[in-house]
C-alpha cells in the first residue's frame, strides 16, 4: 500500500497546526523570561531558599502541580539540599 506524502490524516494535520501555532509563542523575549526563571528558581534551590507559587482556580492546581515537580522530582535526586517550594 503506498501513501501519498501530499495526503496527511486529520490527526497529522492537527499536530502540524499545533506546532506552528506553539512556534509564534516562543518569541525571544519569553525565551529571556523562562531563562531569567529557570536561573532564579536553580539559585534559590542551591541556597536551600523556599519558593512559593499562588493562583486561584486553575492556576492554584498548576501552582500545586509545579510545586510538587519541585519537591519529588528536584528535591528526591539532590544528595544534601532539597527544593522548598509550597502552594
Amino acid at each position: 500500500m503506498n501513501i501519498s506524502h501530499t495526503t496527511q490524516s486529520a490527526f497529522v494535520k492537527a499536530a502540524w497546526d499545533d506546532v506552528n501555532r506553539f512556534q509564534g509563542c516562543f518569541t525571544s523575549t519569553n525565551l529571556e523570561a523562562i531563562e531569567s526563571l529557570a536561573l532564579s528558581l536553580h539559585q534559590a534551590w542551591i541556597e536551600g531558599r523556599r519558593v512559593y507559587m499562588c493562583g486561584n482556580g486553575g492556576s492554584a492546581a498548576n501552582a500545586m502541580r509545579i510545586a510538587n515537580d519541585l519537591n519529588y522530582r528536584i528535591g528526591a535526586c539532590a544528595q544534601e539540599q532539597s527544593f522548598q517550594a509550597y502552594a
